[in-house]
């Protein structure tokens, strides 16, 4: 059955249900605005438990079906999934948030993806539920001479509990569906700066990196190759969300809309916050960010884009829709608001 959000709705029941499915409302402590020994491209302590815990119980993007793809799409098995509960539950949050800012330097601004691996890497090395091996293995061109071209990476090189040997290869990926009625293909998939498609993301997990054998030492070993999907898609607001057999029917969804739209909108009452990337994984939950009304946001969305460099300029903005409750600010549902040029507006 198709999910239908109502014209201008931002907090229906389908976006409610995806929060419920993998907890992300009860993860986040309060985080508010703290002076921090970690430079700031480490998000608070809070938050790394908070995303950690998305990246580990949100559901897979991709499809589960069998033979689906060339490879596996990984998901935890039920008695994982309640270690994982577990080991969350008594997590050393200063420790995760220290492992975490070691992975740049002081003052560097640190990317979505590697803040992502990072946290995974965390997860493997220290919860005991699997053995790591190795992570960010790179793979180099075998040819004599002084030729160092990296042919790729191996993300992560594990063992499960049964013994299995796994190569996972994770991607962590925010798409904005731009089909057009019932169905979608994955290249109708597009990356908030409307360049990046799932489609070409597929290629390359599942016909690339998943299909290299990794060097010595680790070549003696058959590693079986499994992506580690998590992440977001968005669809128009208002309108029903096409069918994409690549996905699974379960993953995390929020909305978009164009810049003319978002100012004419019904959004009366509601308020936002403008999500900077790294907490674009789990659900936003504190007092760290400035809550804006709608016509603030608009104007927020306006000024960004008129001073910002040539590409963040085209690129969508991602806003959370929050409530007030308990004195903290909560996400109750996420979506792009793409640049007039982008939109066509």
């Amino acid at each position: 059955m198709q999910n239908v959000r109502p014209p201008g709705s931002i907090s229906s029941v389908g976006f409610k249900a995806n929060y419920a499915l993998c907890g992300l409302s009860c993860v986040c402590k309060m985080i508010s605005k703290t002076n921090s020994n970690h430079p700031i491209s480490a998000p608070s302590a809070p938050r790394c438990k908070a995303d950690l815990a998305w990246l580990l119980q949100s559901p897979p993007l991709l499809s589960l079906a069998p033979m689906q793809f060339s490879a596996a799409v990984q998901r935890f098995s039920p008695l994982d999934s309640k270690a994982i509960h577990a080991w969350l539950g008594a997590l050393d949050t200063d420790h995760l948030q220290a492992y975490v800012a070691q992975a740049v330097p002081t003052k560097a601004a640190m990317r979505l993806g590697r803040y992502a691996e990072r946290l995974m890497e965390y997860f493997l090395r220290h919860a005991g539920i699997y053995t790591l091996s190795a992570a960010n293995v790179q793979l180099k061109n075998p040819a004599a001479g002084n030729d160092h071209t990296t042919l790729g990476e191996f993300d992560y090189l594990l063992h499960d509990a049964q013994g299995m040997a796994w190569h996972w290869e994770m991607a962590v990926k925010f798409y904005l569906c731009h089909a057009n009625g019932v169905h979608a293909e994955p290249h109708d998939f597009k990356g908030p700066a409307g360049v990046d498609t799932l489609g070409l993301k597929l290629g390359k997990v599942f016909q690339k990196q998943l299909q290299h054998t990794p060097p010595a030492p680790y070549d003696g070993t058959h590693w079986q190759p499994a992506a580690y999907a998590r992440g977001w898609l968005f669809y128009p607001l208002g309108a029903a969300t096409p069918v994409c057999t690549a996905l699974n029917p379960q993953h995390l969804q929020g909305w978009w809309l164009g810049m003319d739209d978002f100012e004419l909108s019904s959004l009366v009452g509601t308020h936002f916050v403008h999500l900077p990337r790294l907490q674009w994984l789990a659900a936003y939950c504190g007092n760290d960010l400035t809550v804006l009304t709608q016509a603030q946001a608009a104007q927020m969305l306006r000024d960004f884009w008129a001073n910002a460099d040539a590409k963040r300029a085209g690129a969508g903005q991602m806003l959370a829709s929050v409530m007030e409750r308990d004195g903290v600010w909560r996400e109750v549902s996420r979506g792009f608001v793409l640049p007039p040029l982008q939109s066509g507006t």
